[in-house]
């Protein structure tokens, strides 16, 4: 269990920055191109920091939703898990019998 755990960590980890690496570059190429269209008069630096203000804007909660759509899954698992566990018909039989006599 705790080795499934650690594949999922680091397939975490992978995902979270080969994303924040395409973010971040995706917008270095924005801010570059940006400047080249503004050094030719063809658009402001107001325009360009309000898109990519509505860009970040747009990136952090796509990504949020992504996070809680893993959690829903995350309980689908567990909430099966819970479901199996309460189906289990033990071995020994655990009703009927004597009771302990009370003090």
């Amino acid at each position: 269990m705790v080795q499934i755990g650690v594949t999922n960590s680091k397939y975490q980890g992978f995902m979270t920055f080969f994303s924040k690496f395409a973010m971040y570059n995706c917008m270095g190429g924005i801010m570059y191109y940006g400047s080249y269209l503004h050094q030719n008069g063809m658009i402001s630096v107001g325009n360009i920091t309000t898109f990519l203000l509505y860009m970040l804007q747009l990136v952090i909660n796509l990504s949020i939703v992504a996070f809680v759509l893993g959690n829903i899954f995350r309980m689908f698992g567990a909430a099966e898990k819970i479901v199996g566990y309460m189906r289990y018909v033990p071995g020994i039989n655990t009703t009927g019998g004597g009771s302990i006599p009370e003090f």
